[in-house]
């Protein structure tokens, strides 16, 4: 990991999830001080710990959840791992893993597989552990929201062409997709196969300690921050997302990406040129006979993304480059 180059130290979403971690390291009776916490660039919605006590988090992680106790709930989850040795016990696999895959091209997820058992055990502990660091419960709970559509984009926005269109150059019609498919997340999908149990089950291990706490008014979403020092950290996690896909050539979440964060900052430079990136390569894939090209297929994808695949896939390779 530390070889891939992933890794961030000394940056404000390191330093302002550790102080996150700084409020449950003090709530909890066992000595923490051995744990460390850095975060990945990468995009996933995804935290692990490592053999060593070493949590990682990510930039997707942190351009999703929507407060601090959502991620005190992450991170309380991880510090469960540490203290039961769960990590210990995929040490093998990891390393069997490692044999055949580099850690660049692989998913995170890959690389850590829990019992289904131990992460029923981290999600009862980790939220006893941050509810008695005095985060909010409903937070808490929610966080299982935000692992269920993690799989979607940042933000649901309507795609307009008007951003691309001027006096002289208009989209017909033909290039806009009518309805895009459903957002289809389901909390009771067959976890047979997961690494993790589905979220439904999820909630169930849970939810009695949620429901004799979940009207305690004591319990704060933000205690180490506010709510605008959190909202500066996911604007900066979501501008690393994406410097992360234009770099990935995935180009298609880049460009929505792009577009949804140009909402909260028009004429931002960095967008400005990224977008022009995002074009400039996805040109140079579709003419170029080497190397993977990236994926315009619309079919399976959801939501209001849809119609930007869908308008990619009809453009013929000239009309791609008039754009």
């Amino acid at each position: 990991i530390i070889r891939s180059g992933k890794v961030l130290y000394g940056d404000p979403l390191t330093v302002f999830a550790n102080k996150v971690l700084d409020q449950l390291k003090k709530a909890s009776e066992e000595d923490l001080d051995y744990i460390q916490l850095y975060t990945l660039k990468n995009n996933e919605v995804n935290a692990f710990a490592t053999d060593q006590g070493v949590i990682f988090i990510t930039l997707g992680l942190l351009g999703q959840i929507e407060n601090e106790a959502q991620l005190a709930f992450v991170l309380a989850h991880e510090i469960t791992h540490v203290i039961e040795n769960h990590s210990q016990l995929k040490y093998q696999h990891t390393k069997d893993l490692s044999k055949g895959l580099t850690f660049k091209a692989s998913k995170i997820s890959d690389f850590f597989q829990y019992s289904k058992e131990n992460e029923q055990i981290a999600d009862k502990a980790g939220y006893e552990l941050a509810i008695k660091a005095g985060y909010d419960a409903n937070e808490l709970f929610g966080t299982f929201n935000v692992l269920l559509y993690s799989y979607l984009p940042v933000d649901e926005y309507k795609i307009d062409f008007a951003w691309i269109e001027n006096q002289g150059f208009k989209i017909e019609e033909k290039y806009m997709l009518e309805k895009p498919n459903k957002i289809s997340a389901q909390a009771d999908v067959d976890d047979e196969f997961h690494t993790h149990p589905n979220i439904k089950n999820r909630r169930t291990n849970i939810e009695k300690l949620h429901s004799s706490h979940k009207n305690d008014k004591s319990l704060k979403i933000y205690i180490a921050s506010n709510k605008e020092e959190f909202k500066e950290v996911r604007d900066l996690a979501r501008f690393g997302m994406m410097n992360t896909y234009v770099r990935n050539a995935d180009y298609i979440r880049a460009l929505y990406h792009n577009l949804i964060l140009q909402q909260s900052f028009p004429n931002n430079t960095f967008l400005t040129n990224t977008q022009a990136m995002i074009w400039y390569g996805m040109v140079v894939y579709k003419n170029s006979t080497n190397g993977e090209r990236y994926s315009t297929s619309y079919q399976k994808v959801e939501g209001e993304i849809q119609h930007l695949n869908y308008f990619l896939y009809q453009l013929k390779d000239y009309e791609l480059a008039t754009i």
